[in-house]
């Protein structure tokens, strides 16, 4: 090994580090070039995923409904104004009623209308059968392929209109299986036959000493087909649908309350929305109707005790005429008069309203307090009127409190009697304070999955994951592809980097194969190819490896297995051939050599029996389709391959074979795996580390620089192989092992 190349091992532990810190966009994008098959693998892996998910997933409708609060305005028409706002009708606020739409009261209603406790469904094939069925058009059944006859393909239909069980079965699931002439079975949940009953007739059967009553109005499906058949819990329903209805306000204090559900049945989404605004349509009505009919009860109380005192007021007045004749109020007890009826006349219909509202809170409500301090003022000033009239003749004081009795009893049945009448119209022809503005229809387009976005979320998920997993994969491997790294760190030049070639890999597969062909070497094959200009330069590049070496042997060797040591020998000898040189390969890999391969020689005779001395040097040595270009192969493999490389044979078949020829190229065993590199490379004039990109970390590779050099090889430089981008990220790890098992 050359001076200085130990110092510079040395470096890598404490430079490598800072080096691999740097940023290198170039290298990055190199990274993402080279892996850019995985990524577009992963892009359409991710695709097809996802439109399998679309085929196979059940699309869900959306239905709304537009429901309108009427704010500031009374229940009644305009023509009953007065008596809403004698009774302190307002409209809901929006924000309650929003609240009231999901209320159990309503939701229950509607459930209990659309009897939705009751789920009734075909059974179907397991993942793709629902997706089968839902693509079949018409109303006729779909065949049942391979004979499935159990499972419902498409065009089944069910109702069922009344499903009652025992308590204890609420939630478990019953089979219902369709039967020749309209009729079917029910199986209960441990599979015994309950029932055998027709579609369209009332069927009841004992079950735990209680009673199933069932009765089913449609049935269409192929004899033999299944249904599940379950009764759920009416609060589980409502407690679902609560989750599943959006309410929300249209606008900022608009009144327009929109009504939302999501359901994988178009119909089913449209019936339920609609079914919620009629319910709360119809408990806002029933509302408004039964406080109609309180006050007219309350009414029905007051007003014949109310005529009776009018009745009495004018029967007093009419005996004081007859027993005084004729009496004339002057203006001012007149007017007098008139304060003093208005005032009653408040004060009686206060007491009335008082009256109404302590039916319905405590005497402590802030209502009732108001109409209390409102009662209060009035008396004061009644009290003050009085004195008043005080002060008035006799005659007058008396006729001015009859008339005052007639008057306030008059005017006050009057009014009682005229809002009874306006509260009779009124609860016939109650409206509420809502109406429903637009009710939901059956909806067409989907709304989940939403087949564009799903796409575009799979392509990006796809591709970001064909990325992470390239740059994940450049992580795990940890091997450097940069030479200037090989050479600022380990002090080692680097000779030559061989680009990949894609032809070499089609030869190898031939290869493997035993196809039919002369022979499989790159640079007879392709000579253009860019694996072998790199290969013509390393050619050129062995004068200045081997200046200054013992002998003409070059050794070529590796860290590990794999990497394309042989692939190197074998053109690396040919292009020298192919120059005019005479050039012998040496086959060092006595245990799994298999230089003779590519140029369709036999094994045997060849190193191990010259070693062994079983064969001479010149009954080894075999001739190629290359011209100047001959080969010793590995022969067969011995027991000890590294006592054979000890034997002196073997330094004295290289010295022969370095007279005769130009160049002789070894090709060894992995250094990192056996000894027999550094054994061999004793008797070489120099040595070449063959790389692969991308493969080795800095530590492994100054391991076998390390273990080249205390076995005395002349290591004189790198060929980094199979370099698949001009550059890429690199870094290092601790954990490689020495395993042989690879070419």
């Amino acid at each position: 090994m050359p001076k200085g190349t130990e110092p510079a091992a040395a470096a890598v532990y404490t430079d490598v580090n800072a080096a691999g810190d740097d940023v290198d966009l170039h290298r990055l994008l190199a990274t993402l070039i080279e892996g850019r098959w995985i990524i577009v693998a992963a892009a359409i892996a991710s695709l097809l995923i996802a439109s399998v998910y679309l085929g196979l997933a059940r699309p869900v409708y959306r239905a709304n409904a537009l429901v309108q609060v009427e704010r500031g305005k009374s229940a009644f028409s305009a023509e009953f104004d007065n008596v809403a706002a004698l009774f302190g009708q307002q409209a809901p606020e929006a924000a309650g009623e929003m609240e009231l739409l999901r209320s159990r009261m309503v939701l229950g209603r509607a459930v209990d209308s659309l009897q939705m406790t009751v789920y009734a469904e075909p059974q179907y094939f397991p993942v793709i059968g629902r997706a089968m069925a839902r693509r079949h058009a018409g109303e006729e059944l779909a065949p049942p392929p391979f004979g499935l006859a159990e499972f419902a393909w498409g065009g089944e239909v069910i109702e069922v209109v009344h499903f009652e069980i025992p308590q204890r079965y609420i939630g478990r699931v019953f089979t219902l299986i369709a039967g020749e002439d309209g009729r079917y079975e029910l199986i209960d949940p441990e599979g015994s036959r309950l029932l055998h009953a027709p579609v369209g007739k009332l069927a009841r059967v004992a079950l735990d000493d209680e009673e199933l009553v069932l009765q089913i109005d449609v049935l269409h499906a192929r004899p033999g087909t299944q249904f599940t058949l379950v009764s759920r819990s009416r609060q589980a329903v409502i407690g679902e649908l609560q989750g599943r209805v959006r309410v929300i306000e249209r606008g900022v204090r608009s009144g327009i309350i929109e009504i939302t559900l999501e359901d994988t049945d178009r119909q089913q989404a449209a019936d339920v929305v609609n079914e919620i605004a009629k319910q709360y349509l119809r408990q806002n009505v029933d509302r408004k109707s039964a406080e109609a009919a309180q006050r007219l009860a309350f009414l029905d109380e007051q007003l014949p005790a109310v005529r009776r005192d009018l009745q009495a007021a004018e029967d007093a007045l009419n005996r004081y005429r007859n027993r005084e004749g004729s009496v004339d109020l002057e203006r001012e007890a007149a007017s007098l008069l008139q304060q003093i009826v208005n005032v009653d006349q408040e004060i009686t219909k206060l007491r009335q309203e008082r009256e109404a509202l302590i039916r319905r809170f405590t005497p402590a409500h802030p209502s009732i307090v108001t109409v209390d301090a409102q009662i209060h003022d009035l008396q004061v000033l009644a009290e003050r009127l009085e004195q008043r009239v005080r002060g008035l003749p006799q005659t007058q004081q008396l006729i001015l409190r009859r008339k005052r009795d007639v008057e306030v009893g008059t005017r006050l049945y009057t009014g009682m009697l005229d809002s009874y009448q306006q509260l009779q119209v009124i609860k016939a022809g109650t409206l509420g304070d809502v109406r429903i503005v637009d009710r939901a229809v059956a909806p067409l387009g989907i709304v989940e999955p939403n087949r564009p976005r799903t796409l575009m979320v799979a392509l990006v998920l796809g591709l970001a994951g064909g990325v992470g997993f390239v740059f994940l994969a450049r992580m795990l491997r940890g091997g450097i592809s940069d030479p200037e790294l090989i050479e600022r760190y380990l002090g080692l030049p680097v000779y030559a980097t061989v680009l990949h070639s894609q032809i070499q890999q089609k030869l190898r597969t031939r290869m493997r194969r035993r196809s039919e062909r002369e022979n499989y070497v790159l640079a007879d094959a392709d000579p253009q190819d860019p694996a072998v200009e790199s290969l013509r330069n390393l050619r050129t590049a062995l004068h200045f490896a081997t200046l200054g070496a013992d002998s003409n042997v070059l050794m070529i060797t590796g860290p590990m297995s794999g990497v394309g040591k042989t692939f190197i020998t074998m053109n690396l000898a040919s292009v020298l051939a192919m120059s005019g040189k005479r050039v012998l390969m040496i086959d060092g890999d006595m245990r799994r050599g298999c230089l003779h391969e590519y140029v369709r020689r036999p094994r045997d005779p060849g190193l191990s029996e010259l070693l062994g001395g079983a064969q001479a040097l010149e009954q080894v040595i075999q001739t190629t389709n290359v011209d100047q270009l001959e080969i010793i192969a590995s022969g067969v493999i011995p027991p000890a391959p590294a006592e054979l490389l000890l034997h002196r044979r073997f330094a004295e078949m290289l010295a022969d074979v370095s007279r005769n020829y130009d160049h002789v190229l070894i090709d060894t065993p992995p250094v990192l795996a056996v000894a027999d590199a550094g054994i061999i490379g004793r008797f070489t004039g120099a040595a070449l580390l063959v790389l692969q990109a991308e493969r080795h970390p800095l530590r492994q590779i100054e391991h076998a620089a390390r273990r080249l050099q205390l076995a005395g090889v002349n290591l004189r430089g790198v060929v980094l192989n199979d370099l698949r981008s001009a550059t890429t990220a690199y870094g290092y790890g601790y954990g490689y092992g020495y395993r042989y098992d690879a070419k």
